[in-house]
């Protein structure tokens, strides 16, 4: 997958289209089906997540002349995981305190 997109945006900078940086993959860990956006990324497991990256990452940067990257990229949410609420008014999910019973 890495591999194809910096082939891909190789081509688009050569014809002036795009440049050679990337954010991507997404490595937040979906640990709250609250979320919503768990087809993004590979799963819950830290092991495999860091595994998927590091693939995913020497796809991107790997080409034929190891002394030159193929393209740049950062790893997407690598510090904020997956908190989007307590900005904008909107409440943050860490502050909801979900009380279940034993029957739930």
């Amino acid at each position: 997958i890495g591999e194809a997109i910096s082939d891909e945006g190789r081509a688009l900078n050569n014809q002036g289209i795009g440049g050679l940086y990337c954010y991507s993959p997404d490595i937040n860990l979906f640990r709250d089906p609250r979320w919503g956006r768990g087809q993004e990324v590979p799963g819950e497991d830290p092991f495999l997540t860091s595994q998927y990256a590091m693939q995913y990452i020497n796809g991107i940067q790997r080409g034929e002349d190891t002394r030159y990257l193929k393209m740049s990229n950062t790893v997407k949410h690598y510090a904020d995981y997956d908190l989007e609420g307590g900005r904008y008014g909107i409440p943050a999910r860490t502050a909801f305190d979900a009380i279940v019973n034993e029957q739930e």
